[in-house]
């Protein structure tokens, strides 16, 4: 396929670091968002965000290469790489359709529509049926299989899957990915393509929740779980992971309930789901009892992971909600993320500290590592 032009439908964590690889790669980029601000950013040549390695590429592009719409211009190509909330239980497709009803208008025989945002199984037959069939649309899925803090190199290293609803939709659709990805490009069909993502995070959701009740029988049982499930590694056919505070993120917290969506069989998938979803309420009981007279309590980090800016789903605020419940006055501090949260902030560790009664460090940023305090600070494997 001749580099052309492409709209990329959602300037986020994901859509924005790929539409800048497109671009470096040779495409005429428009980035499409409802955001104004990102568009006006974009349009200044600011780059959207800190990711590794998201500089250096931004920096690289060539004038023009990349601008920013909340409207979607006329191309042979279109990605789609917006949100897809779970609501219920059930897969919230508005921000796509929202993208496809922009597309009707713009869209030419044989342009090529990838859908990137995480999907379940028949999506993009259900695209192609309401949107696109007069059109002769050619749909493919690729799903996205990056971490934020890792974003740049995980894009453009990791073996991508992609799964058209015609061969000749999954042809084109390998042919793009082939200016930016050194990984191998796996080819398959939609169903199957949509269904991996689902597959990969759902795996990961059922193991981190076998670490999480594991380490809550044994914490009945009077046993240190760290030591215990040291030991059980020590199996070279064994892989338990490290007990958290829950499950947070755009991904693992949300894909499973997708693949379980219309399955009556999907037993273990609910019950994971339900046992990390009350880890936080879990974690919240156990500094309820050893906070005794304490009152105002400074919650260290509230990312969903550790060295990262995103909040999506974190489990904190689960902790934080059921604190304040309980009667108690919480404040936190991220050295990674200085925006609204669901409690007061504050914009550094010294003042949390004289504010504070009794720190509580519920992610391990590298920040928080060597930190030395007057007050008492309880990690939350130490409760």
């Amino acid at each position: 396929m001749a580099k052309s032009k492409i709209n990329v439908f959602g300037m986020g964590y994901m859509g924005y670091p790929l539409a800048c690889l497109l671009a470096k790669g040779g495409y005429e980029v428009n980035g499409v968002d409802i955001d104004s601000n990102k568009i006006e950013k974009i349009n200044s040549n600011h780059c959207l965000f800190e990711e590794k390695g998201l500089g250096e590429v931004f920096q690289s592009l060539s004038k023009n290469s990349l601008s920013g719409s909340t409207q979607p211009i006329p191309a042979s190509v279109h990605i789609i790489a917006v949100p897809t909330p779970h609501r219920d239980g059930t897969c919230d497709l508005s921000y796509i359709e929202s993208a496809c009803e922009m597309l009707k208008d713009v869209v030419a025989r044989n342009d090529l529509l990838i859908v990137e945002s995480t999907i379940k199984p028949g999506v993009c037959e259900y695209l192609n049926t309401k949107y696109f069939k007069d059109a002769n649309v050619l749909i493919a899925h690729c799903p996205e299989r990056a971490i934020p803090g890792n974003t740049m190199f995980e894009l453009v290293n990791n073996d991508r899957i992609v799964g058209g609803l015609s061969p000749e939709a999954t042809k084109k659709a390998v042919e793009v990915y082939r200016s930016f990805v050194k990984g191998e490009i796996f080819e398959t069909e939609a169903r199957t393509a949509e269904a991996v993502k689902l597959l990969e995070n759902t795996s990961r959701d059922i193991g981190i929740a076998m670490a999480n009740e594991f380490e809550q029988i044994l914490r009945e049982k009077g046993i240190d779980a760290s030591e215990a499930i040291y030991l059980a590694n020590r199996h070279p056919r064994v892989n338990i992971l490290n007990p958290g505070i829950g499950v947070g993120g755009h991904c693992i917290a949300v894909d499973p309930w997708f693949l379980a969506e219309d399955s009556q069989v999907a037993k273990l998938i609910r019950a994971s789901r339900q046992i990390n979803d009350e880890r936080p309420t879990e974690i919240a009981r156990r500094i309820l009892r050893v906070v005794g007279d304490k009152k105002k309590i400074g919650i260290l980090g509230v990312t969903y992971k550790p060295d990262i800016d995103d909040i999506r789903e974190t489990p904190v605020k689960g902790v934080i909600e059921e604190l304040k419940a309980n009667g108690l006055n919480v404040a936190y501090f991220d050295p990674h993320y200085r925006g609204l949260f669901c409690t007061e902030g504050f914009d550094s560790f010294e003042k949390i500290e004289d504010w504070a009664d009794i720190l509580i460090q519920l992610v391990n940023h590298k920040e928080f590592q060597s930190l030395r305090s007057k007050k008492e600070i309880k990690n939350f494997k130490d409760l």
